[in-house]
């Protein structure tokens, strides 16, 4: 073992262990993001008619806020923001199935793929258009109930 192998080694080491802390800040900064997402889109479905751009920056801002918290609070948050995207996923999937219970069979295409695309462009967009309240109740219910499981089990 040189010296200048050892030296390397231990450079090698110090880059792995600033790039693993690193990417854990990165990490936790996209949940909040992502979330901020989900919640400023929930959002936008209460505001009034105004141009799509005011809507995306209510968007982005909620992501902005939510990645920074989540990146500075971690552990506090990290499990509030999960439960609220499975809360957010499962209205969002209530809803479907409420709403279109007897009528499925319309988003059916050619394949799997167009079939799955335009579910999550309708879910993603018009189904939460048409039901905001709705689709926050559910969300919140949902969120809560996760959190609640999280806090015991966790």
């Amino acid at each position: 073992a040189s010296p200048t192998g050892i030296v390397a080694a231990l450079a090698v080491s110090v880059v792995a262990v600033l790039l693993v802390s690193y990417a854990q800040s990165i990490a936790f900064f996209l949940v909040g993001f992502l979330t901020g997402i989900l919640i400023g889109n929930i959002a936008v479905g209460f505001l009034p008619a105004m141009q799509s751009y005011i809507h995306w920056v209510i968007i982005l801002c909620c992501a902005l806020i939510l990645g920074f918290l989540a990146r500075h609070y971690q552990k506090q948050i990290i499990r509030i923001l999960t439960a609220i995207c499975g809360g957010y996923f499962l209205a969002v999937f209530t809803l479907l199935l409420i709403v279109h219970i007897d009528n499925l069979g319309v988003f059916e295409m050619g394949n799997l793929m167009d079939t799955a695309t335009g579910l999550i462009t309708y879910m993603s967009s018009s189904l939460l258009q048409d039901q905001p309240l709705a689709g926050l109740v559910l969300t919140v219910i949902y969120s809560v109930c996760g959190i609640l499981y999280q806090r015991k089990h966790h």
